[in-house]
């Protein structure tokens, strides 16, 4: 999410009017902590954000108010929040592109790394929504702005090229799909747009014989629409046809019908033809488990099952959160996914008091996420050094007790990052990447520091439950057949995550604790746990052994 996007969807949903309280005050917290930090803001929007901003705030809520006087009061300013915000959005809409363009190149330039960073994020939460694929700009940033590509254009003429590109009008292309277990719908004629036939016009020669091989149960459709780049134009052209499959599965067609990954794109301005195959691929990175893994899961799960301490209701949920994991895994469209993996969520982590489902799960969930943050950051930051092959100084392996770089432990990194020395070492070898230096010299200062350390665990703790949120409002879009506003792959794949994270989470500790009795617990400790950190860290004497408590939290003492 960047600035528009999210004052887009404050627009829409203060025009819908459904959004609960505790909803709109994390969607206004999100919209504020982002406009705040935006340079584009400051620099081309700043007026309308100063107008905005007291309504970011304190939200008018004239339904709470019995004073007739004051409620009329906050009725004027809910509809002035209302107008601004339109207003707003429709004014970012017209120019954030249009600035952010033209801002990022002084940004590279100036050196500044907070801002380029903030641009480049801008950046490509903008591109996402606009329907570009992640496959292509991760392409398009190997094809124009490696070091590999500057040979003979310049990295500034480089960018320039791909912000035009990018900033051109949506091409016209037509789109074949083919289907696979129906003989009926070729009789059918077309559905919409979708026409159907055994024989399919403007198909390149160098589609493979097995894309055009036809039999009795094997068809094709055809569509034109207007999109940004072929496989996108692909994508959007199977999500539209698979709107078609529920009705025809409704009560015409028995058969399970299937779409083939591979599409005959043709972009009709020049007949340059592509087949881009389309999966429903989650855009999350890929863990590599093994045997050994797989049957420490397992025994987890039955060490857990076979417990009679642990109560019924939570083997139950458990579970039923797994089964949830295994539907969204098998389902081929990212609807399904999301709302089998929200299932799954809300079986294992509704639990607890609260005003209503989204707020509870939401809250249970952003305890567990948070909790080992710390631990994780540090793992990650090791496994960057271990990929990078840094040089693994001497005086580096001293203080790892004589470890090498393959061996070294969240502990030793630790170590490090308090010794002065150490630490200023351990960056010098970072410098073979600018990016893993700057992440990593950020990293340490903040991990050097209680108050750092605080202030980054609560910044984390804020964008999981505004993030939780927003998955909630999604998922009662998808449950009431409501509009879905979203591109819902990396949305999709924030919830994967959640959903094993959480999972994994509950399963160790009642794995490791006989006398923990159900998932309230568990919420309720993690909780505690969380605010005795904070607590700690806090405190005006807290210092190394407090920030390593807080990386190796515990809900048990």
């Amino acid at each position: 999410m960047n600035s528009r996007t999210l004052i887009r969807e404050l627009s829409q949903e203060i025009q819908i009017g459904l959004i609960k309280s505790n909803g709109l005050q994390c969607l206004c917290d999100e919209s504020n902590e982002c406009l705040e930090n935006d340079p584009i803001i400051s620099i081309h929007f700043n007026i309308l954000y100063n107008r905005i901003k007291p309504y970011l705030i304190e939200q008018p809520q004239p339904d709470k108010e019995k004073d007739e006087k004051r409620k009329k009061e906050l009725e004027d300013k809910k509809r002035d929040f209302l107008y601004l915000s339109k207003d707003f959005s429709v004014d970012l809409e017209r120019r954030y592109w249009e600035c952010l363009s033209f801002e990022l190149l002084p940004a590279i330039v100036s050196g500044d790394k907070k801002n380029i960073k903030t641009l480049v994020v801008s950046l490509l939460s903008d591109l996402i929504d606009k329907g570009w694929p992640i496959e292509t700009l991760f392409k398009w940033h190997e094809h124009f702005l490696s070091d590999k590509n500057t040979s003979k254009y310049t990295f500034e003429k480089n960018l320039h090229f791909m912000f035009r590109y990018f900033s051109n009008k949506s091409q016209e292309f037509e789109v074949t799909l083919r289907l696979m277990g129906s003989n009926k719908l070729v009789e059918l004629g077309s559905y919409g747009d979708f026409i159907f036939t055994n024989n399919p016009c403007n198909i390149a020669a160098k589609a493979s014989k097995k894309f055009t091989k036809y039999n009795d149960y094997i068809c094709f459709t055809q569509i034109k629409l207007s999109d940004s780049d072929f496989l996108s134009a692909a994508i959007n052209a199977k999500e539209s046809f698979e709107q078609f499959v529920d009705l025809l599965r409704f009560d015409f067609e028995p058969s399970t019908l299937k779409i083939d990954q591979v599409c005959h794109v043709r972009r009709l301005v020049d007949d340059k033809v592509e087949l881009p195959i389309v999966k429903t691929i989650v855009p999350n990175p890929n863990e590599d488990i093994n045997h050994s893994d797989f049957k420490s899961f397992i025994h987890d799960l039955i060490t857990v099952s076979k417990k009679p301490v642990i109560e019924e209701s939570s083997n139950r949920k458990i579970r039923g959160s797994i089964r949830q994991y295994r539907f969204g895994r098998d389902s081929d469209n990212f609807k399904d996914k999301f709302l089998n993996w929200w299932m799954g969520l809300e079986t294992m982590c509704h639990i607890g008091r609260g005003d209503g489902i989204g707020e509870i799960v939401s809250h249970n969930v952003t305890m567990v996420m948070v909790l080992p943050y710390l631990h994780r950051l540090l793992l990650d930051t090791i496994a960057t050094v271990k990929y990078a092959e840094i040089d693994w100084h001497q005086d580096l392996k001293s203080i790892c007790s004589g470890k090498e770089l393959d061996e070294i432990t969240v502990d030793d990194l630790l170590e490090i990052i308090h010794s002065q020395g150490h630490r200023d070492i351990l960056l010098e070898s970072c410098k073979k990447s600018e990016l893993m230096y700057y992440r990593c010299d950020e990293l340490f200062n903040i991990f050097r520091n209680p108050d750092n350390l605080v202030k980054k665990i609560k910044t984390h703790h804020n964008h999981l439950l505004w993030h939780l949120s927003r998955l909630y409002r999604i998922r009662c879009c998808i449950v009431h057949g409501s509009d879905i506003r979203f591109r819902l792959s990396l949305f999709t794949a924030n919830l994967e995550f959640y959903l094993k994270q959480a999972t994994k989470f509950v399963l160790t500790i009642f794995s490791s604790n006989d006398h923990i009795l159900n998932l309230e617990e568990i919420y309720s400790r993690t909780t505690l746990c969380y605010n005795k950190t904070i607590a700690d860290l806090s405190n005006a004497s807290a210092g190394k052994q407090e920030i390593r408590n807080a990386v190796f939290a515990s809900i048990t003492n």
